[in-house]
């Protein structure tokens, strides 16, 4: 089966099957974990829609660096399928961050999912 017919999605809302190409739906159960005190792991479960993402875009932000400055840095980082989680690494301890994650398939992007996370600068060991 190629990709793209992978992406069919068959509607059985209307008095007759309807094929058509959707984006997925949002992740769900997005969830933040902090490991040592500048690493993120960020984790999901797939969308519960027939149509499926072929990748998933997470971008986290930087917000404020140190709580004291304002900032707008982002990162986008692609996701195969298969995975559900992502580690951010490497990250500014005692600064905000908005994370945001979505499925994508050849249909387009789905409905971004987000959170907000503060680092702490601990060096939490786990």
């Amino acid at each position: 089966m190629s990709d793209e017919a992978s992406q069919i999605c068959v509607s059985d809302e209307l008095p007759y099957p309807f094929l058509y190409h959707s984006a997925p739906s949002g992740v769900i159960s997005l969830t933040v974990t902090e490991q040592p005190s500048t690493t993120l792991n960020v984790s999901w479960q797939p969308p519960l829609s027939t149509c499926k993402a072929t990748e998933y875009v997470v971008v986290y932000t930087l917000t404020n660096k140190d709580q004291c400055e304002e900032t707008n840095e982002a990162t986008e980082v692609l996701v195969e399928e298969t995975q559900k989680s992502v580690m951010l690494t490497n990250l500014l301890p005692f600064s905000n961050f908005t994370i945001s994650v979505r499925g994508r398939n050849i249909a387009g992007n789905g409905p971004e999912e987000m959170v907000v996370w503060t680092t702490d600068g601990f060096g939490k060991e786990l």
